[in-house]
């Protein structure tokens, strides 16, 4: 921390807060800084420092102070899980999880994106959706990364698939709650030449869902806008690919008028 007093006293310090959050200022001692903001000290400092320098007290001061970082103390954090380079690292003091995991590369094709976990002392302290950055939320809950915490990216949730008339057709990891509505969201929505009346699921079917003697694929045909016109939820299942055709090109009862 750096404090500059100029006016009837001047003086400048580059101070180092030690492993226990104290600083030490020559001719007025310790003081505690642990814990606090960059305000809260300085209203603590100066209350303290006004009583060697009556300057700095009073409506007419004659002594100003100021107070600032000079330099932040790197973090060392693990990153841990699927990702590309698993290990230690040093980041900056404001490191978030987020940009920490965009500095070694991020998750592998196998890592989630869902359920980023920070870990400290060996508890789950916070779950990141780093979709939230990916689709533009408005709100994120993205957490700053304290020294020796883990970040965890476990391997990939329910996965599926949506192509055709999408405005962002990809592969897309969807949590346990989220239904076909969730999806074309972080899909962009529907394209003008969406024909949302049948869309296409073709589905492997789960274990406990099969038959034997049966065949372990299906394709199923929904009405979507007829689940969001009744607030019915289509589900979601593991392996899911969704097609979404487009309206017919050919017109029905037309005339066509030419020449004068």
């Amino acid at each position: 921390m750096r404090i500059v007093v100029w006016g009837q006293a001047e003086f400048q310090y580059d101070l180092t807060v030690d492993k226990e959050g104290r600083i030490f200022i020559p001719n007025v001692g310790q003081f505690l800084v642990s814990g606090m903001t960059l305000e809260k000290a300085y209203d603590r400092l100066l209350n303290s420092l006004s009583r060697s320098y009556s300057g700095l007290a009073g409506k007419s001061p004659t002594v100003w102070m100021d107070l600032s970082l000079s330099r932040l103390r790197p973090k060392r954090v693990f990153i841990l899980g699927e990702v590309w380079k698993p290990g230690g690292y040093t980041v900056h003091s404001y490191a978030t999880i987020f940009n920490s995991l965009y500095s070694i590369g991020g998750p592998t094709m196998k890592g989630s994106l869902r359920d980023v976990r920070l870990l400290r002392n060996n508890k789950i302290v916070a779950r990141v959706d780093l979709y939230d950055y990916l689709t533009g939320a408005e709100s994120t809950n993205d957490v700053r990364v304290q020294t020796n915490d883990q970040i965890f990216v476990p391997v990939r949730g329910k996965t599926v698939s949506i192509h055709g008339q999408i405005r962002r057709p990809a592969v897309f990891e969807v949590l346990p709650q989220e239904s076909l509505d969730d999806l074309v969201k972080y899909a962009g929505g529907f394209t003008a030449e969406a024909y949302v009346e049948r869309i296409k699921i073709r589905r492997i079917l789960p274990p406990a869902m099969r038959i034997s003697g049966s065949e372990d694929r299906v394709e199923l045909d929904v009405d979507y806008a007829a689940a969001v016109k009744g607030r019915k939820k289509i589900d979601l299942f593991d392996g899911d690919d969704i097609v979404v055709h487009s309206v017919l090109d050919a017109m029905r009862n037309y005339v066509t008028v030419v020449g004068a």
